[in-house]
């Protein structure tokens, strides 16, 4: 595993593609490392394994800040605010 910060190792990752992400791409990115991590936190893999497994993400880096779940099953992260300067979206510091 990378020792980057999840946001720099997404950026080289993508620019290794070709790619400059926007916030779509990193919140698919990030759905799918959610769903990565909580597929191997169920151990099992089975459909009730791994739905038990996204209760057990917690405090999981990502390219967006980390990211849990709550008991409701609601994500939980540290929202970002962005405004859309020069046409492009950017995040308000």
């Amino acid at each position: 595993m990378s020792t980057e910060a999840p946001n720099q190792a997404f950026l080289k990752n993508m620019a290794g593609r070709g790619h400059e992400p926007d916030q779509f791409c990193a919140q698919a990115w990030t759905g799918v490392m959610v769903i990565a991590e909580a597929i191997k936190l169920s151990g099992k893999g089975g459909r009730d394994d791994v739905r038990a497994g996204f209760l057990k993400v917690k405090d999981l880096p990502t390219p967006l800040g980390k990211f849990s779940f709550l008991e409701n099953r609601d994500g939980n992260h540290d929202p970002a605010l962005q405004v859309v300067k020069d046409g492009k979206f950017q995040i308000v510091p």
